[in-house]
């Protein structure tokens, strides 16, 4: 496999912002617009010694083959409408790693149901990925998450989700056979997205929280990105991802889809609003570029679906290969382990070792 330099220009980095308060309702209220606050308020509490609600197996939504494996659906991590994940678990007598899957959809679409079939004109075998896991003794679980729309505007309420449904595992390792180490988040688009962010910010465990679940370390053991974005603070990427071509925010900003997008993640009426104190502390706290650190877990970041092209619609801002190329930049800046690939006809950058998404997930829970 092709491998290519890193571009070296400089990157300018802002300063990592501190490790968030103990006290939940101080941080999130300028910040998350009091999504924590609903949160607790919407969950009661929920302790190690409470019996475990019954759960019932179904047929997996693709063949297992001879797999000794167990699937259940349509189980709720949280009590709102969209906080429900299906889980495959293999047969094994010691505690096994979970893959948890996070879908893609720009925040306002898209399923759990992603990964029943075979993706991108068949490059994506996901019933494939999903037995090998399972033949590994690992299990896989695809999550459901809040979605933003013109009722219900807020990026906020997403990551949120994503924490919560990491930290739930956790909480209900020994129901579903987990080993709450050997937890690696992945995702696609949005969900590669996510994971990226969960896996490099600042814990979110609170150790005082009314709820237990939220005592729980949001800490992974690694985060796979397959065609996600480099930043949730948009305004970097007329500077970072698109430095190439001269793009400024203006430009991202003309496109009516862009624009809409951009008022429905931060919940503004206008682009002015941007720099609002308070929608610039998000966006710093949303900057994955920022918070990347050398004490993040490894990170798998690849875009091979996409060629090097001058971006002229919302899917090619969103998908440009040059995210994942600023994201390995930043890696490789803050000297954070990673696996990294991006370009398709021809390759531009590729690990050497040629590992897939797959590989790299069996080797972080079952040999590191």
């Amino acid at each position: 496999m092709m491998s290519g330099a890193i571009n070296q220009r400089r990157i300018v980095k802002s300063t990592k912002l501190p490790a968030l308060s103990s006290n939940v309702y101080e941080w999130v209220r300028p910040v998350f617009h009091c999504f924590y606050v609903l949160a607790i308020l919407l969950n009661s509490c929920k302790e190690k010694d409470e019996p475990d609600p019954p759960v019932a197996a179904t047929q997996s939504p693709f063949s297992l083959g001879n797999l000794e494996a167990t699937y259940l659906q349509d189980q709720q991590y949280d009590s709102k409408e969209k906080t429900n994940f299906d889980i495959w678990m293999p047969e094994h007598d010691a505690a096994t790693g979970l893959v948890i899957y996070v879908h893609g959809g720009g925040f306002r679409g898209g399923d759990k149901d992603f990964v029943y079939a075979t993706r991108q004109s068949g490059k994506w075998n996901f019933p494939e990925d999903i037995r090998r896991l399972l033949t590994e003794k690992i299990a896989v679980a695809s999550i459901n998450y809040s979605l933003i729309s013109q009722n219900s505007p807020g990026v906020q309420k997403c990551f949120i989700d994503v924490v919560y449904a990491v930290q739930f595992f956790k909480f209900y390792s020994d129901r579903y056979n987990i080993d709450p180490s050997k937890i690696v988040l992945a995702g696609n688009s949005a969900g590669g997205g996510l994971a990226l962010w969960v896996a490099t910010v600042d814990d979110l465990g609170r150790v005082n929280s009314e709820d237990s679940i939220r005592r729980e370390s949001s800490r992974v053991k690694a985060a796979v990105s397959r065609r996600g974005q480099a930043s949730y603070d948009l305004k970097r990427w007329p500077n970072d991802v698109f430095i190439d071509y001269g793009i400024t925010f203006d430009d991202l900003s003309s496109n009516e889809e862009f624009l809409e997008a951009i008022e429905l993640f931060y919940d503004i009426d206008t682009v002015e609003d941007l720099q609002l104190p308070e929608i610039v502390q998000l966006r710093n706290r949303l900057d994955i570029l920022d918070l990347i650190s050398a004490d993040d877990p490894e990170l798998f970041l690849s875009n091979v679906t996409e060629n090097d092209v001058f971006p002229t619609d919302f899917g090619e801002y969103n998908h440009h290969i040059f995210h994942i190329r600023e994201l390995i930049e930043a890696c490789t800046s803050a000297g954070t382990p990673f696996v990294g690939y991006y370009g398709e006809n021809p390759l531009l950058y590729g690990d050497p070792n040629n590992e897939n998404w797959v590989d790299f997930c069996i080797r972080k829970i079952n040999f590191e």
